[in-house]
């Protein structure tokens, strides 16, 4: 196997091992916003600064979700061998 080739199945196989870790992160980032749904309900009587706090938790559960999912995407076209992007942070709120 010549070094082109090398490091594309090397590429390949870090890309499969990133793929499998982001499809992880997503289905986390679900369970997280729904039980953090959960406890949102339970605690609607509590004073509000609880039900500010739960929405900030909220609201990363499902940013880290969308990342994960751009990231997923993006590596899925780096194996399909398709165009690549360059992936920016979001000024508005440092992620």
């Amino acid at each position: 196997m010549n070094r082109k080739n090398s490091i594309h199945c090397i590429n390949r196989h870090l890309y499969n091992v990133l793929l499998s870790e982001l499809r992880t992160l997503e289905t986390k980032c679900n369970r997280i916003t729904a039980e953090v749904s959960e406890v949102k309900k339970m605690i609607a009587l509590l004073p509000p600064d609880i039900g500010t706090l739960i929405s900030s938790i909220e609201r990363s559960a499902k940013e880290m979700h969308e990342q994960s999912i751009m990231h997923r995407e993006y590596v899925e076209r780096c194996i399909n061998g398709e165009p690549k992007i360059h992936l920016i942070r979001r000024a508005d709120n440092g992620l």
